[in-house]
């Protein structure tokens, strides 16, 4: 049954999440048909991201109205945001579906390649919640200061401008060698995470030298003595074998401790001197109940690389042993000498990744291994959404959150009726302020990973 309001009429504000029920169906099927009619154009990945970062933009400034209460407008998910939005940006119905299905078919295209493209797909399909796309920013940007501490270390007589351009040429077109990302994935994750990425990170690497060391082998073309000839010579085509990781077993994330999180480094590659070995660090008493991502952002304590046995506090080598002429006390214009990383004799033979490659298999466990831990909340949460909406009401918010506890018992521990519905009230509160009777899919994730976190610190206090 179509809307009521004509296709071609602007609907903003609450009325089009609230008036006509069947508002978001309907407009699922104009977009849907609009790309079975060939009427959405094709975007480059540039600008489907660029499109989605305004999205984003946009999505905070919605959010943070609606838990003010200004415009008497709701709570919208992701899928509602971009319909609304474009509807209120291009003023017809027409362009605004065509606008969506644009970038939706974009989207489809982009997002088995490009994780930040996956991750808008995984929000819009109220998969993952809104700010899980935080967290991956602050993922990328750990293992950014992380190369830097190695780069610092392997060249330490480079100036901060000259890192940061070797920084910048390694992440966009250099390789990662074993060593290095063993160093990076023990300091962002814990053992069992750790084990099982340094595995799959290993196994693409070996993939690729599989693939680089094949011979092509030719087909020799002989001419007849009647002019006649045989098949055409050609190479034979190798196959890529990139990009298949295997079955990846289950792991058991732990709380992201945003407090940890390292600022960019400029300065000496020194870093803090709190042990990340010591009691105190250990995350196995987060890892059962947590909903949150995997990993555990921190500087190291020292900055080890697996050539440093003594824990000297600098990656690659040991300075000091270096045969560095100006350390012998004499400095020329003329005569200079090229400190070299002892450990490069050995990388000849070391397994490594293209930089980009390594930072998209991090990125995709992190989201593979967050999917998994949500999956119960997703599949109970779709029970009661009925509509396919990604919104429950109060009445079925209550009964999912006593589903999900039935499941996740650590979500919370009442002696009586009365404190669980007190503690509900509060809970739901939260979720919806001004009373709209909403509760989206990404804000209760968001509140359930929040009330995890805080039952797991009071439990192993």
């Amino acid at each position: 049954m179509k809307s009521s309001v004509a296709l071609n009429t602007p609907v903003r504000g609450p009325l089009s999440l609230i008036a006509p029920v069947n508002w978001l169906a309907s407009f699922r099927e104009d977009v849907q048909r609009a790309l079975d009619e060939g009427k959405c154009r094709s975007m480059t990945l540039k600008e489907c991201k660029e499109a989605i970062e305004k999205i984003y933009e946009s999505k905070v400034v919605a959010n943070e109205k609606a838990m003010q209460g200004i415009g008497n407008i709701p709570m919208e998910t992701m899928e509602q945001h971009v319909y609304r939005n474009y509807e209120k940006k291009y003023g017809l119905r027409t362009l605004a579906v065509e606008h969506a299905g644009t970038l939706l078919k974009a989207v489809e295209e982009y997002a088995h390649d490009d994780n930040d493209v996956c991750i808008f797909q995984k929000i819009f399909r109220n998969e993952v919640e809104e700010d899980f796309r935080l967290v991956q920013k602050e993922l990328v940007q750990a293992i950014r200061d992380l190369a830097v501490v190695q780069l610092m270390g392997r060249f330490p007589t480079k100036d901060t401008v000259t890192i940061n351009n070797l920084l910048e040429q390694k992440m966009n077109s250099g390789v990662i060698y074993e060593d290095e990302w063993r160093d990076m994935v023990s300091y962002l994750y814990n053992a069992n995470d750790a084990s099982t990425l340094c595995l799959m990170l290993k196994k693409q690497a070996q993939l690729l030298r599989d693939r680089d060391n094949e011979i092509p082998t030719f087909t020799a073309t002989l001419q007849s003595p009647s002019g006649g000839s045989g098949a055409a010579t050609s190479p034979r085509n190798m196959a890529a074998t990139g990009g298949t990781l295997g079955t990846m077993p289950p792991t058991s994330p732990v709380v992201l401790n945003k407090g940890l999180i390292p600022h960019k480094i400029t300065g000496p590659a020194r870093v803090s001197t709190a042990n990340p070995n010591s009691p105190d660090s250990s995350q196995d008493g987060l890892n059962k109940t947590a909903l949150s991502a995997s990993f555990v952002l921190g500087v190291p304590s020292v900055a080890r690389h697996s050539g440093d046995r003594y824990g000297s506090g600098q990656l690659g080598f040991d300075r000091n042993k270096t045969k560095d002429i100006k350390r012998l006390g004499y400095a020329s214009s003329t005569l200079k000498i090229d400190v070299k990383d002892p450990n490069t004799r050995s990388r000849k033979d070391m397994l490594s990744l293209p930089f980009p490659m390594f930072v998209k298999i991090i990125q995709d466990f992190q989201l593979r291994t967050h999917q998994e831990y949500l999956v119960n909340c997703q599949e109970i949460f779709r029970q009661y959404d009925t509509d396919v909406d990604g919104v429950l009401n109060a009445a079925e918010f209550r009964e999912f959150y006593r589903s999900l506890r039935r499941v996740v018992p650590s979500l919370g521990r009442h002696d009586t009726e009365e404190d669980e519905l007190r503690d509900f009230l509060a809970m739901i509160k939260q979720l919806d302020p001004h009373e709209t009777d909403r509760v989206i899919y990404s804000s209760a994730v968001a509140c359930l990973q929040q009330r995890s976190g805080q039952d797991a610190a009071t439990s192993s206090a």
